[in-house]
């Protein structure tokens, strides 16, 4: 079953706070910030966001052009961007480590690399302990990484006995001489880590801060190997190897918030459209604008609009802030089946 694609339209495509569309503030005299958002997503159903209208009204708009010391505004998108690890992509840069160029400069023991289903893989040589230390990737600038997700070519439900394994980042900050080991670590996983456990860790930052160089560990003990050839053309001598044990690792930075505004020039400025509109008694006290975002949004993913008038002074809050999303709806109704 396929239903047609529609635009989200009608009271659905405001953003609330408890059924009220205004997120500013209703009153010069109250402190507070709202923060509105859609409706949950149900399944089946994907949202492809591609825009938010903003009307904004205040007593005086015209001070707020100017940067201010917190933000007035911030638009935040909840997406599932690695199994279980639910990051908002727009304030993050993700390092991926993999592939042929970063598995051969590393130091290898019982591992080999090679292509499984397309891709480069690290592969156990028989059952003997296994270990991966990666390059160490130096910055310029240092950078705290607040979450982490690994990428292992095997199901959750391979059997527990099969395998285990390790995965820890090493690190080194400014003062810290890169020519000896990192003396900074964070384990990402435990070791004995099992096959059917998560695949990811979130809330490092504490930990991962400040970092101007970094360094992979990974060990794995293979107990149970799998049937795994590989065949080259012209050559008799097949070899088989064991159980391929990992594709890549994700590290997510923090970066600055690229949809978090301190100032409506910054709105303005990131927006596709804008009207300003006249101004009375020398004052501003309406705007509108179009910012352009897009995102793919499924079940349990959201985006939301925070309005921060507890950071302006009484004399210029927001009085009225309207969020309205551009965006197609496109549903396939799970099917249950009934015997």
């Amino acid at each position: 079953m396929i239903l047609d694609t529609v635009k989200l339209s009608g009271e659905d495509a405001y953003l609330r706070l408890n059924g009220e569309i205004n997120l500013g503030t209703p009153g010069s005299g109250v402190r507070r910030s709202k923060t509105g958002a859609h409706a949950a997503i149900g399944a089946g159903t994907l949202m492809e966001l591609s825009g938010i209208f903003f009307q904004i009204d205040g007593s005086d708009l015209l001070p707020l052009f100017q940067r201010q010391d917190d933000p007035l505004l911030s638009i935040d998108v909840v997406k599932e961007m690695y199994p279980g690890l639910m990051k908002d992509p727009y304030k993050h840069r993700v390092h991926s480590i993999g592939g042929y160029e970063d598995f051969n400069r590393s130091q290898l023991e019982n591992l080999r690399v090679m292509e499984v289903d397309g891709y480069p893989t690290l592969v156990s040589e028989g059952n003997q302990p296994g270990k991966w230390i990666s390059p160490v990737y130096r910055f310029s600038q240092p950078f705290t990484f607040d979450s982490a997700a690994w990428y292992l070519p095997t199901s959750k439900l391979t059997p527990k006995d099969g395998f285990s394994y390790s995965l820890t980042l090493r690190f080194w900050r400014a003062a810290d001489p890169i020519d000896q080991p990192a003396p900074r670590s964070v384990v990402l996983a435990a070791a004995n880590t099992l096959p059917d456990a998560t695949r990811c860790i979130d809330a490092i930052q504490a930990t991962a801060a400040n970092i101007v160089a970094y360094q992979l560990e990974f060990t794995a003990t293979v107990k149970h190997d799998t049937y795994l050839r590989e065949r080259t053309v012209g050559d008799d001598d097949r070899q088989t190897l064991g159980r391929p044990l990992l594709r890549s690792v994700s590290l997510l930075e923090m970066t600055a918030p690229r949809y978090e505004f301190y100032s409506l020039q910054e709105l303005l400025t990131t927006s596709a459209m804008s009207h300003i509109f006249d101004e009375h008694d020398n004052k501003l006290k309406k705007l509108t604008a179009a910012v352009a975002i897009t995102a793919a949004l499924e079940e349990g993913e959201s985006v939301s609009v925070t309005v921060y008038n507890d950071n302006v002074t009484a004399a210029h809050k927001l009085t009225y802030v309207e969020a309205r999303l551009a965006a197609d709806v496109k549903s396939k109704p799970p099917v249950l089946n009934k015997l």
